[in-house]
């Protein structure tokens, strides 16, 4: 009896066909649960509108339960994404906009917003700095001195 190997992953293609259909099956309620873990998985590092998705906030443990099939589906998308190129990850975003432009809509807009407190943020921190004690520094989201 051979012993069972979780090493294998899916081509790109096999996955971006999974994943295509798992959101077709979702539910709307689910697309939106999904919104925020897609942008935060392919947009920068920034929380999005004080929004940190994760597995986390999917955690079954508390109630002992074993998790939705939609949050193993969510485990995998977040593995598989992991190692995808920036053209891969754009091929996925063309994938969805076929699917439901409508839900791309609000990641288009979502991604914006996000854009724009960043750049926001950042004035705000320079401002802050600028007018403090300290000596004039530009800061990163990430709380990095450049």
């Amino acid at each position: 009896m051979g012993s069972a190997s979780n090493d294998f992953t899916p081509t790109f293609q096999t996955q971006l066909r999974y994943l295509n259909q798992w959101f077709l099956e979702w539910s709307e309620m689910q697309r939106c649960d999904f919104l925020p873990i897609l942008l935060n998985k392919f947009s920068s590092k920034s929380t999005m509108n004080g929004i940190i998705p994760s597995l986390e906030s999917l955690s079954t443990e508390e109630n002992n339960r074993p998790p939705s099939l939609f949050q193993c589906r969510i485990k995998l998308f977040h593995d598989w994404t992991t190692n995808w190129t920036d053209i891969e990850k754009e091929q996925f975003v063309n994938s969805l906009k076929s699917i439901d432009e409508e839900f791309m809509k609000k990641y288009d807009e979502e991604l914006m917003l996000s854009s724009s407190d960043k750049l926001e943020t950042n004035n705000n921190v320079k401002e802050i700095i600028t007018n403090g004690d300290h000596k004039e520094q530009d800061v990163d989201l990430e709380d990095n001195i450049i």
